[in-house]
């Protein structure tokens, strides 16, 4: 997997922090017990954060079942 420079990566999952580091990433660091509320706020920031979302090529959100 090539990720060009400047894409906005989000996983969620027990390995994030591995893969992030495999594609020369930083790894979202939510504090322990933090809950929902600071996961969302994290994301949040990162989407409405001017120059991290480049409009000519859109914005897709996937959400995945934790079932």
């Amino acid at each position: 997997l090539v990720v060009p420079s400047g894409a906005l990566v989000m996983a969620m999952g027990p390995t994030t922090a591995a893969a992030a580091e495999r594609l020369g990433l930083p790894a979202a660091a939510i504090p322990d017990a933090s809950g929902v509320d600071a996961l969302v706020e994290e994301l949040v920031a990162r989407l409405t954060t001017p120059g991290t979302i480049d409009p000519s090529v859109g914005t897709w959100l996937t959400s995945a079942s934790l079932d």
